[in-house]
């Protein structure tokens, strides 16, 4: 019976061109560290403790993403129970999901279960063969949302510090939200699509970073530009709010940069934008997002990875207004205590060139204070903690 199952399903893997599950991807986390132990194991704790903050405020279909990355993680410190567990909830709440079934597949093979591994390869066969499934509308969405979790995982892979393997991992990323999209077209929920086409976005915004720093030619840079903009030009039309929010703000931030160009985009022109201004941008932004925290601490975060700390400053301490709470917003206080050091470490840097005087230490009894009240609320993050140290 294994065995026939195994043979049927790689008859549908060579039909559709796309193996579920996570254990087989090209991903550092998948194969021997060629570093030291503690090195990795640091690396996917971090993994583990950002993913499952993301997770607390992400009720949509990502959800489903997150917790299979959480339990591809949880694998490969060997946390079987912890693994199963996850997997079996997904199951449980999402039993369509090809990527969950063979990922619970995997873990009972690694566990000696073989009857129980057998079961779950039986339901991927059942559910990928899009000629006997009773509904084959529903067979394509299932397959575009195995690229796309496959995609999110390109994403949060381990030990990617060098820049060539990061633009090797988002670039492969793009290429599964791309067939997601083809198998999917237009059956995949609109709402469902523009998430997509924001997680899209921000990958080309990204790959435009690597090909502007390595002088690359202007041609690539340019389709990276405009594929962006285009694409957060379309989830402006999503009615999730903080997606629409940090939409407005990444286009702000590639409006900035459309100067680096020798003529002006021509998706600046033909999403609409030609004259909009960043700030406006920004403001339309952050309007969306005065009541809810959790918006707020992303745009507070996007801000402070493009250098406007300021702006950054000033959005945590909205987010701290709205809902002070360390328990429930303690991202606010981390992203607050990031500002202070890096405000006192640029004045230190000033002070060293005599260009001002000895930098105030106050920003850094006010992060440790932000850090020691997310401590006590959140003990896991002391891994970012030690790092920060």
């Amino acid at each position: 019976m294994e065995e026939s199952t195994e043979d049927d399903l790689e008859s549908l893997i060579e039909s559709l061109d796309f193996i579920p599950g996570h254990f087989h991807l090209p991903l550092n986390l998948n194969i021997e560290s060629s570093g030291p132990a503690t090195l990795r194991l640091r690396d996917i704790q971090m993994k583990r403790e950002n993913l499952r903050a993301e997770l607390e405020a992400e009720a949509g279909r990502l959800q489903y993403a997150v917790r299979n990355m959480l339990g591809l993680l949880a694998y490969h410190v060997d946390e079987l129970e912890e693994a199963e567990e996850i997997f079996r909830n997904i199951c449980q709440e999402d039993p369509g999901n090809l990527n969950v079934w063979a990922n619970l597949a995997h873990v009972y093979e690694r566990r000696g279960q073989e009857n129980e591994g057998s079961e779950c390869l039986e339901r991927v066969k059942v559910l990928m063969d899009m000629e006997t499934s009773e509904s084959p509308t529903e067979g394509r969405i299932r397959a575009a949302r195995c690229l796309t979790e496959q995609g999110f995982a390109q994403l949060h892979d381990v030990e990617l510090e060098r820049e060539e393997d990061l633009q090797e991992r988002l670039t492969s990323a793009l290429t599964l939200y791309n067939r997601a999209l083809h198998y999917g077209g237009d059956l995949v929920p609109q709402e469902e699509k523009w998430s997509w086409y924001f997680k899209m976005a921000t990958i080309h915004i990204r790959l435009y970073g690597f090909a502007n720093d390595s002088k690359d030619l202007e041609d690539t840079r340019l389709a990276h530009f405009n594929k962006g903009l285009t694409l957060l030009a379309e989830t402006l039309n999503s009615d999730t709010t903080h997606l629409k929010a940090l939409a407005w703000c990444y286009i702000g931030l590639m409006l900035e940069r459309k100067d680096e160009f020798s003529t002006v985009p021509m998706s600046v022109h033909d999403c609409g934008l030609s004259g909009s201004e960043p700030l406006s941008c920004y403001g339309s932004g952050i309007k969306l997002a005065t009541d809810d925290a959790f918006t707020l601490n992303q745009l507070a975060n996007v801000f402070f990875r493009s250098g406007k700390h300021e702006m950054s400053m000033g959005i945590c301490n909205m987010a701290l207004n709205v809902l002070p709470d360390a328990e429930l917003n303690w991202k606010a206080y981390c992203t607050r205590a990031k500002l202070k050091i890096a405000s006192y470490v640029k004045a230190l840097d000033q002070a060293k060139l005599g260009l001002s005087g000895i930098p105030d230490r106050q920003d850094l009894r006010d992060a440790r204070a932000d850090l020691e009240r997310v401590l006590s609320v959140q003990p896991c993050l002391s891994t970012h903690l030690e790092m920060g140290q």
